[in-house]
């Protein structure tokens, strides 16, 4: 069934994204933002798709007959978002080992709501896999799918990319580039694939923070960061100008069995629809995506892999059969459709009584977190008006 079939046969008029509507609210905010984009080319201007988070002034009523993405995570990015029989959620929850979907459990165990996780590995046994689908699956008894993340970018617009990349448009201007933050779940793979780096001679560009371990990375030598937001479109081009965009991951990420696998990170999707050829430390990768990336769990092998790869005279070819692939089962359209699936495999549908869960309680907590909300914002105006 198609997400407009889903929509029709359920009676359900919008889509609500709900929380991190901003970049420094959480890095799930770009997970939102390409649901958003996705979800907005697909529907159209048939189906309305709202992103709001806490800070909204809207009636409970706004909230009825939607699919509502949201999250269960230790932040509480979703205190006034009521939970309503008439709407179906789809709950993404961070941390499945240490946290559980309370708030809406009613909803799941009524039918109208299910919860999803990003895969880590093979899951549990109960788990059915998506035919055809490298590591998606779902859940019958729990209600709940396991899905990766995706590119960001639609694709039609990775399309466009492979043009450039065809036409060869982009000069480059960085021997390796690494679009996000260093932070304690990398840091030690990224010593080692910056000294490997080191060994071939080259520098490392790196665009973003610098969470923890400040001095430690600011005395790496080849290692050129920059701190600062990077938006979408120069995302691509800072991938498309360098030789080599690897999707480093922390070896935390990468402890799991080999027969179970490991996390797939979006930045691997990504970059490969920017435009740069896919190159990984992570075996699950590398199976995803046809064993088609350059792929080395030992850093130092991988970059002289991506060294020796620089050299071959099938480059054009090799970026545009990932490419092809990215674009035609890694989009955010895909997962969407992936999840529609699983709402149809479990049975996940409104009711057709209305009901407010919680109401009183749902209503003091939100004046609570909307009178917090104001206050921190009186503050940070008046903090700011002192400055001037």
């Amino acid at each position: 069934m198609s997400v407009e079939s889903y929509f029709i046969n359920n009676h359900l008029n919008k889509v609500i994204i709900y929380g991190y509507c901003r970049p420094e609210d959480h890095t799930h905010y770009w997970i939102h933002h390409a649901l958003f984009r996705a979800l907005t080319a697909v529907l159209g201007t048939e189906v309305k798709v709202e992103w709001v988070d806490n800070t909204h002034s809207k009636p409970i009523a706004f909230f009825e007959q939607a699919l509502i993405f949201t999250n269960v995570y230790k932040v509480k990015s979703d205190t006034r978002l009521p939970v309503v029989s008439n709407s179906v959620y789809l709950i993404h929850n961070h941390n499945p080992s240490k946290l559980q979907p309370l708030k809406y459990q009613r909803a799941i165990d009524s039918g109208h709501a299910m919860t999803y996780q990003v895969y880590r590995g093979q899951p549990e046994e109960g788990y059915l896999a998506i035919e055809n689908e490298f590591a998606h699956f779902y859940s019958k008894a729990k209600k709940d799918a396991v899905l990766t993340w995706a590119t960001d970018l639609l694709p039609h617009e990775i399309e466009a990319n492979i043009e450039k990349i065809r036409q060869g448009v982009s000069t480059k201007i960085y021997d390796y580039s690494f679009v996000g933050s260093i932070w304690e779940s990398n840091i030690d793979a990224f010593s080692d694939f910056v000294e490997a780096v080191v060994g071939v001679g080259k520098k490392v560009h790196q665009f973003g923070r610098l969470i923890k371990y400040r001095d430690v990375v600011r005395s790496w030598p080849s290692l050129i960061s920059e701190k600062r937001n990077i938006d979408l479109d120069e995302n691509q081009r800072i991938t498309r100008c360098s030789h080599i965009a690897p999707a480093i991951q922390g070896y935390k990420q990468l402890d799991s069995p080999k027969r179970k696998g490991n996390y797939i990170p979006c930045r691997i999707f990504k970059n490969i629809s920017y435009g740069a050829m896919g190159v990984t430390n992570n075996l699950s990768v590398h199976k995803m995506l046809n064993e088609k990336t350059i792929f080395d769990e030992n850093l130092s092998s991988m970059v002289a892999k991506a060294e020796q790869w620089l050299e071959s005279t099938r480059k054009t070819e090799d970026m545009l059969e990932l490419m092809e692939i990215v674009k035609r089962d890694h989009t955010y359209v895909n997962r969407i459709n992936s999840m529609v699936y699983c709402l149809n495999e479990l049975s996940i549908s409104p009711r057709r009584q209305r009901v407010h869960y919680d109401r009183w309680s749902f209503l003091a907590k939100s004046v609570k977190c909307r009178t917090k909300i104001l206050l921190k914002r009186f503050k940070q105006t008046l903090s700011f008006q002192n400055q001037s």
